[in-house]
């Protein structure tokens, strides 16, 4: 478990910074359950802290119980003894029966680069409307929440905490300017338990980043004699910068598959430590001068301290002649 304490002070020095960060690298090997209650004085703090320190992505699992009473009573209905029942549940009822579930659609608060947001916003489900407004979202919608986040904040239905709406937020990419995404993910009430609708796997719901202009840059051994781009797509010398173009290949079918563009830089080294700094591509990652590498490197354990990796995209072998 990672404890997170008092906020940082501007006089904390690097080592301490370090150590801090080291821990949390550690922990990424397993996943974390975070329980928050807004209700709570520090909660906020909490929220600052973990956007700083990068915590809402896959290996943090935040549960967020909010504390601004969302009456939803408009879209749902109310059965005996006042019981709240979820308007998702006439949506799963219906597919069962025979009929067709439409998908619930994803919303955005509009947010902006600059951290300006509209006053309200709301997402519509299946002809339910379900509000979702609070200082809870406010704060959300500033911070650096990842594409692959795992926050469900579950909004109060009533006073006496007895039902909750449930919603499932990500953001395409924080620090290039995504907007925070909102999306219905359910509800519980006493009647009718915890309701969930069926639904698409995470990568086919957060496909679109619409339009997220990415920085990325690919390490280049040869001068290219012609614009840059057009060097990488041209099936001519391909022996030369062969992996670097097979690779830039493949970030071209991710940007068509989840809606991105490139803004393109070139580098010549991959990445090493020259006086205790890397150069290269590593270098421009862990400055966050870009957000994604395009070109495939081996993995040193150096490397991982200061970048993510993502998965293997080519595999090269040893061969004596």
């Amino acid at each position: 478990m990672v404890h997170i304490g008092p906020g940082p002070t501007l006089d904390r020095n690097e080592q301490e910074h370090e150590r801090f960060s080291s821990t949390l690298r550690q922990s990424l090997e397993f996943h974390q359950f975070v329980l928050l209650d807004m209700a709570c004085e520090n909660a906020p703090d909490v929220l600052k802290q973990a956007s700083r320190y990068e915590l809402f992505n896959a290996s943090f699992h935040w549960l967020i119980i909010d504390n601004h009473y969302n009456s939803v009573e408009e879209e749902g209905t109310t059965g005996e003894n006042g019981l709240f029942t979820c308007p998702w549940t006439m949506i799963t009822n219906s597919a069962e029966n025979g009929g067709t579930a439409k998908p619930i659609q994803s919303f955005t608060n509009g947010t902006e680069p600059n951290g300006a947001m509209d006053s309200d916003w709301t997402a519509s489900s299946n002809g339910s409307e379900a509000t979702a407004s609070g200082h809870t979202f406010d704060l959300l919608a500033t911070m650096n929440v990842s594409i692959n986040a795992e926050i469900t904040v579950a909004s109060p239905t009533d006073p006496s905490y007895r039902g909750f709406t449930l919603y499932d937020l990500w953001n395409p990419g924080f620090i290039s300017g995504g907007k925070l995404k909102i999306e219905p993910l359910g509800c519980y009430s006493p009647a009718e338990g915890l309701q969930i609708p069926k639904r698409e796997s995470t990568v086919v719901r957060r496909r679109n980043m619409d339009g997220l202009r990415l920085k990325i840059m690919t390490v280049v051994t040869q001068k290219p004699h012609q614009p840059f781009e057009l060097y990488l797509t041209t099936p001519q010398n391909t022996h030369l910068d062969s992996v670097h173009r097979y690779n830039y290949g493949l970030m071209g079918m991710l940007k068509e598959f989840y809606n991105f563009t490139f803004v393109n830089r070139r580098t010549k080294s991959w990445g090493y430590l020259r006086n205790g700094k890397f150069d290269g591509m590593i270098g421009a990652l862990s400055r966050r001068e870009v957000d994604l590498g395009g070109s495939p490197m081996f993995f040193r354990q150096e490397r991982h301290r200061v970048v993510s990796y993502t998965t293997r995209t080519f595999v090269e072998r040893s061969a004596l002649i």
